[in-house]
């Protein structure tokens, strides 16, 4: 066991936390943990370019979509069981967005 003032690497905390655009939709998927993040990194794909955008929380905010609930279906018993919910922004007020 170590000690000191050595931080583990588990209980270090990430600046910024990045979301990447799903292919089959126009919107990217926010957790309802990340709304509380200063800003977050956007990834897409744009006419074959990688293009990565940090996006502050004062203009995803007021965008933000309704929460979008998430549930898992059992192919055997047919039980459907709530697994919890984020929030959608549209993939256009990404792209829209000039980062100062």
């Amino acid at each position: 066991m170590m000690y000191g003032s050595k931080r583990s690497v588990k209980n270090r905390r990430v600046n910024i936390y990045t979301i990447t655009l799903n292919p089959h939709y126009d919107s990217f998927a926010i957790s309802p943990t990340f709304l509380y993040e200063k800003a977050l990194k956007f990834v897409y794909e744009l006419n074959g370019e990688t293009i990565e955008k940090v996006v502050p929380m004062t203009y995803i905010g007021p965008k933000l979509g309704k929460a979008r609930h998430i549930y898992h279906n059992d192919p055997l018993t047919g039980d459907k069981e709530y697994c919890g919910f984020f929030y959608t922004i549209i993939k256009k007020f990404i792209i829209d967005y000039e980062e100062a």
